[in-house]
């Protein structure tokens, strides 16, 4: 059932400064209340949120998918998409599935919101 609100939370990757990644014991208030206009019931909730959250200078492991004359591409725990900037010297030794070491400079959300003309 949480899974149905949590679009329209502010559950965020900035106001977690994080990845969602699962929740369990969740407990909640025995009563709802409705708020201004909205037609939907607030209900606040409790529980322990598992949240990916990289730290700048983490070393992480990631596997190499994607080799463009730009940067590298990644991924970390085969979820994450990784963006590797490194020298043109660095990267011809790198080959695609080729396991490296990184260290986290930024981290961040991009959100690609599309449509079709």
């Amino acid at each position: 059932m949480l899974l149905s609100c949590l679009p329209y939370s502010d559950i965020s990757f900035y106001s977690l400064q994080g990845v969602l990644l699962g929740y369990s014991e969740i407990k909640k208030q025995p009563h709802g209340a409705l708020l201004a206009d909205s037609p939907f019931v607030h209900i606040d909730v409790t529980a322990k949120f598992f949240v990916f959250k990289p730290v700048v200078g983490a070393c992480l492991s990631v596997s190499v998918i994607k080799k463009s004359s730009g940067h590298l591409g990644a991924l970390l725990n085969d979820i994450f998409n990784v963006s590797v900037i490194c020298s043109s010297s660095a990267k011809d030794r790198i080959q695609l599935g080729d396991n490296i070491l990184i260290t986290v400079v930024s981290a961040g959300a991009r959100y690609n919101l599309s449509s079709a003309t």
